[in-house]
């Protein structure tokens, strides 16, 4: 029992310590000032890093585990409660939001997983890629500008409705709904709502302006032929130029 309260005693003055040396230093390094066993924020540092909250923190190397993580550049394994790193490079995992400005490698968020570009994995209850989604997404919705690669969403896809925006090439599965403006691949979902598809469809209810492909599902509608607009089971259209009611 002496023992025990002695050595708690030992632990708990230890951390006040460090805690005091962290508040006037910033930072504690068990090793050089810039690699080694971190504490608190240091400014650029590489190896095993622990902080409560980062503040005009430029660059993390290795192992990085934050209340608050919001770094210019980090790189290896990022572990955080809410992550808002501008480039996060290799493992970023938090239990509600993991995000930067450019994710490459792997981004986990429990709740939601997002940035303007994402490159390589990205899982969330929601992911969100403002410009670009290149690789594989897993997510109950995925909304996206461009996606390229294979998005599985177990509610809904989502990409950008205007001219010039909402590419989408590869693989699309969703549960329930995908509404993209052009997709070139195959498309699998209860309701697929597209303005320029390329490739394949595959649903309940497909619905394309602009088809230059296939679908099949109960019921199919391809706007852009002159006749047999719409169909049942399967619907097709290989011509090249684009038809313009009215024209």
């Amino acid at each position: 029992m002496l023992k025990t309260v002695i050595k708690t005693t030992a632990f708990l003055l230890a951390c006040c310590c460090l805690q005091q040396v962290i508040a006037q230093s910033r930072s504690f390094s068990a090793g050089s000032p810039a690699a080694g066993i971190g504490f608190g924020n240091s400014e650029n540092y590489s190896g095993l890093r622990f902080n409560i909250r980062d503040k005009q923190v430029a660059r993390i190397n290795g192992v990085s585990i934050t209340g608050i993580a919001k770094a210019q550049i980090k790189k290896g394994l990022n572990i955080g409660f809410i992550i808002t790193d501008s480039i996060s490079s290799g493992i970023a995992i938090s239990p509600v939001f993991t995000g930067a400005t450019t994710v490459n490698g792997v981004g986990i968020g429990g709740i939601a997983c997002g940035g303007d570009v994402i490159n390589g994995l990205g899982i969330g209850g929601l992911v969100v890629a403002n410009n670009k989604a290149r690789g594989i997404t897993l997510g109950m919705i995925t909304i996206a500008d461009t996606m390229q690669g294979i998005t599985l969403s177990l509610c809904g896809t989502f990409s950008k409705n205007d001219a010039g925006q909402g590419n989408v090439t590869g693989l699309i599965t969703s549960l329930y709904v995908n509404r993209l403006y052009s997709l070139k691949g195959l498309c699998i979902g209860a309701f697929n709502s597209m303005e320029c598809q390329e490739g394949m469809a595959v649903g309940v209810y497909n619905c394309s302006t602009d088809l230059r492909g296939i679908q099949i599902g109960l019921w199919n509608v391809a706007k852009n032929k002159k006749m047999m607009k719409q169909m049942p089971f399967i619907n097709f259209n290989f011509k090249k130029k684009r038809f313009i009611a009215g024209a």
